[in-house]
């Protein structure tokens, strides 16, 4: 199996292949894009107006960001076989403990972008003393946010649930406030945005 590393993004594959490979890589990026297209209208601006709209908006916080939280949970082990299918070999992080498993989200993302040939990665995932650190220095949403602060409960909910997904059976909590953090059971792992002008940081940790 050849090595991800080796892997030839989309884009340059125009350059090696016959007219027929060159139509297939082509309709295979407008599929793509267009399905970026559905999904960011869908989850960024429908699903946030529709909510806030309907229910008061910390409750539309939080069921967003459930919504996405399961789809993730759904999708993240078929991007997990797609990685380890063009990688050969279990990805990186695959046997790690804990928190550092929550790597893999950055790694899978990463090679996405590298084989697509174009960025799709908001956040950049690092560990920090006994965190990890999902940020951004730069939101692509952030002219968005300002008028739709729902936004932000779909990156949240992603993160939830890959982080759910990953740490398998491990209690994990979305909390936005002191109080909601107090309550929250010792050993339970935490998700909490900590900045979310200027970019985005979203910590993950035991408590």
């Amino acid at each position: 199996m050849q090595d991800t590393e080796k892997l030839v993004p989309f884009d340059k594959l125009r350059e090696r292949c016959d007219p027929a490979c060159i139509t297939r890589v082509n309709a295979s990026l407008k599929m793509i894009e267009a399905f970026r297209a559905f999904f960011e209208s869908l989850a960024y601006y429908e699903i946030p107006s529709f909510f806030d709209r309907i229910v008061p908006r910390e409750t539309a916080f939080y069921m967003i960001a459930e919504m996405m939280a399961r789809a993730t949970e759904r999708a993240f082990p078929i991007l997990l076989h797609i990685m380890e299918e063009l990688h050969g070999r279990p990805i990186p992080y695959s046997t790690a403990k804990g928190l550092d498993r929550l790597l893999i989200h950055n790694h899978c993302h990463t090679k996405m972008a590298e084989i697509l040939g174009y960025p799709v990665v908001v956040f950049h995932a690092s560990k920090e003393n006994n965190k990890i650190v999902f940020r951004t220095s730069r939101c692509p949403f952030e002219k968005e946010k300002r008028g739709r602060p729902l936004i932000c409960a779909v990156c949240l909910g992603v993160i939830l649930g890959s982080t759910r997904f990953l740490l398998e059976n491990r209690p994990v909590y979305l909390v936005r406030t002191r109080k909601e953090l107090s309550s929250i059971p010792p050993g339970a792992i935490v998700i909490q945005q900590t900045r979310r002008s200027r970019g985005c940081r979203i910590e993950v940790f035991e408590k």
